[in-house]
């Protein structure tokens, strides 16, 4: 997991043009340069082999110093070599599937990880080098996780499906008072039928113009059929949960200013740069509401065993009990009339039998959390629940692409 770095005390200076620097790869070779005149700091002889690709000695102690300057406090030397060897597989896996990462990809991770400690990404930079740590040692960290975001999206996105029920039980226990928002700016092509390879054609030109300082709005100006491209291609500020599923999994890890890989949707291509990337608060948390329902039983344990495989949801238990001559009462007003065992049910959970004031009866947990109108939509909790989805499924994929590879020493 990726540590958050301290912030670090200490005075800096903005350099102007760090941007167009980084693009020329100007700092990756005076980083180079610099960090091989010192043949003490580190040996750049191979330590470890990731499938014939080599980790040096020099990358693992410098990635033990950012470790430990980020405040990592376990074993240095083995948390290290395993973040290298993991980065060498993302980075394996990106490439295999033709994924890569613009100078301004790069840069955008960047400047979003030092602002974690209140920096930008050449105060950052700065404050790591006063410690003996080079610039690409840090590149290489952030864009190894950008790489994987985008490798996970790509192979795993249209496969995790949340379901409605899986949504409600959510819903029961969760209390979300804030939803991210995005102001997207887009660039529209026409890529029908066979404008398509013409479309991605123009879509890598101008991800190389991004690259050589060309502005997004210049572009929109230019090429953009869609409807937004009188006003610079701006579309007004939306909850991520708004936008479509795979729209939302694009632009999500953008930060400011950063441009999106081209999408195709609906025979047009897409690209997106991210103007801000914000949260608006859904609701102020309030009072916890318990909605439960109870029911009669004819009698105890074998009643209640027919209601459990006859009923699934506290909106079913009505028909139920209309079949069978029972009654049911629901509350939904906040009180729980003593009933503890709410505590302990997810929504659609019946207990029971109980001792009822009329005899045995039984109790569903409708929904618990804060008021409806306090709460977030339901596809801001879908949208949540992918995102945890994706990221189990990121540690296990990234589990078995370890057990497959030829780790080996020198």
């Amino acid at each position: 997991m990726r540590q958050q770095p301290k912030i670090i005390a200490r005075n800096t200076q903005v350099i102007r043009g760090f941007v167009s620097l980084l693009t020329a790869g100007f700092l990756v070779f005076s980083a180079q340069l610099a960090w091989a005149q010192d043949a003490t700091k580190a040996s750049f002889t191979p330590v470890k082999f990731v499938n014939n690709q080599a980790i040096t000695g020099f990358e693992l102690n410098q990635r033990m110093d950012f470790l430990n300057l980020l405040g990592f406090d376990g074993d240095l030397k083995n948390e290290a070599m395993t973040g290298l060897i993991d980065d060498r597989l993302r980075l394996a896996m990106a490439k295999s599937m033709g994924l890569s990462l613009s100078p301004e990809d790069v840069m955008a991770g960047m400047e979003e990880f030092a602002s974690r400690g209140t920096l930008d990404a050449q105060g950052f930079l700065q404050a790591i080098g006063e410690q003996g740590i080079a610039p690409e040692t840090f590149r290489d960290f952030v864009s190894a996780g950008l790489i994987w975001r985008r490798v996970i999206s790509a192979r795993f996105g249209d496969s995790v499906v949340i379901s409605e029920a899986a949504v409600d039980r959510a819903l029961t226990n969760m209390i979300v008072t804030d939803a991210q928002t995005v102001t997207l700016a887009e660039i529209v092509l026409n890529a029908g039928g066979d404008r398509r390879n013409q479309a991605l054609a123009l879509a890598r030109n101008l991800q190389i113009d991004f690259i050589k300082g060309r502005s997004f709005s210049d572009a929109v100006r230019a090429v953009s059929i869609g409807p937004t491209a009188g006003s610079g291609g701006t579309i007004a500020a939306k909850r991520l949960s708004e936008l479509r599923d795979d729209v939302a999994v694009l632009v999500r890890g953008l930060s400011a200013g950063q441009i999106s890989t081209p999408i195709i949707l609906d025979d047009k291509l897409h690209i997106y740069q991210m103007v801000e990337n914000g949260s608006t608060p859904v609701a102020e948390p309030g009072a916890q509401v318990v909605d439960y329902a109870q029911i009669s039983l004819s009698s105890g344990a074998e009643a209640l065993a027919d209601l459990r495989a006859n009923v699934d949801g506290c909106d079913d238990l009505y028909d139920y009990a209309s079949k069978n001559g029972l009654t049911v009462t629901r509350n939904n007003r906040g009180q729980t009339g003593g009933l503890g065992v709410l505590q302990s049910l997810d929504a659609g959970e019946l207990a029971g039998p109980l001792n009822g004031t009329a005899g045995p009866m039984a109790v569903m947990l409708c929904a618990r959390g804060i008021d409806p109108q306090q709460t977030a939509s339901r596809d801001e909790v879908k949208l949540l629940l992918k995102n945890q989805r994706l990221a189990a499924i990121s540690e296990v994929f990234l589990s078995e692409l370890r057990a497959d590879a030829l780790i080996r020493d020198p």
